[in-house]
């Protein structure tokens, strides 16, 4: 993975508080998104992301958000691939945001 193909949590924090375009897109399954999420994410689940991508622009700022960063990445790869340039794995997943101690929605 390059280096500009990631984000931080401070980096997606600052992003979220400059109200900065950016869309965040959860690959966990909707029973992990239905437990907790970064406030304003949308669910797209790994397993279905191959049908569900296509409402997702080129010209977004796209966030890709998994628990551990792992799936996230499989999905950048996947859209990187179809020419969605514009998308970035969140490093480390929920669990990078929660131990950086930023909100979660339930």
């Amino acid at each position: 993975m390059r280096q500009d193909d990631s984000i931080t949590p401070d980096m997606l924090k600052s992003m979220i508080e400059k109200e900065e375009a950016v869309k965040i897109v959860d690959v966990r399954e909707e029973w992990e998104f239905s437990r907790y999420r970064i406030p304003g994410s949308i669910s797209m689940p790994l397993s279905r992301f191959t049908s569900l991508f296509r409402s997702l622009h080129p010209d977004e700022k796209i966030v890709m958000v998994c628990e551990s960063g792992n799936r996230s990445e499989q999905a950048m790869q996947f859209l990187h691939y179809r020419g969605l340039k514009n998308a970035v794995n969140l490093i480390d997943g929920m669990n990078g945001w929660i131990q950086s101690g930023y909100e979660v929605e339930q």
